[in-house]
């Protein structure tokens, strides 16, 4: 067994995710990075990703972060829950935990604070929660889909502008700020 030398910081990378553009990983980053402070441990990078962990998005951040754990320069990866990592059910969830733990890196995560201490339920645990994350992810995209659905009832546009309201936006802040001056 080999013992942490307890004057050396324990180096760890933080990994955050927003599922949209809209969104910020501002809060994430701030209270893992408060975390790793509150711990003493040194935080080697943060890697954020934006795009769906259920969806078949190009998580960038998440495959650099796996290649990263392979040279060894972090013993730990934050999150502040498992489904930041993936929303794709049990099996995913716990394929890709096997591969970070396979680098000698071990995840923590805040809201899940049972992966701090790993013990023959942690798999158990990780299937259930897995389960859930990808329940809750199928749940997202009813709800959405269902209020595409009401708006589009009701008359309303729904998805990304069109030309012509893009043009007209512009022109409306252009005579607002050509009046303004």
């Amino acid at each position: 067994m080999v013992m942490q030398d307890k004057s050396k910081p324990v180096k760890v990378a933080i990994y955050t995710r927003v599922s949209t553009d809209e969104q910020t990983v501002e809060n994430q980053v701030r209270v893992l990075t408060d975390w790793a402070a509150n711990r003493g441990w040194e935080i080697i990078k943060i890697y954020s990703d934006t795009g769906s962990a259920f969806q078949n998005n190009d998580l960038v951040q998440q495959r650099q972060m796996l290649s990263d754990a392979r040279l060894g320069g972090f013993k730990k990866i934050l999150v502040t829950s498992l489904d930041r990592l993936t929303r794709k059910g049990s099996v995913a969830l716990g394929s890709l935990l096997e591969q970070i733990e396979a680098r000698g890196v071990h995840v923590h995560s805040m809201q899940q604070d049972w992966t701090d201490v790993p013990d023959a339920l942690s798999p158990l645990l990780i299937s259930i929660y897995g389960f859930f994350g990808k329940y809750e992810s199928q749940n997202i995209s009813i709800r959405t889909k269902a209020g595409m659905a009401r708006a589009m009832a009701q008359g309303k546009h729904v998805g990304r502008p069109t030309r012509a309201m893009v043009a007209a936006r512009e022109k409306a802040q252009e005579s607002y700020i050509g009046a303004n001056r």
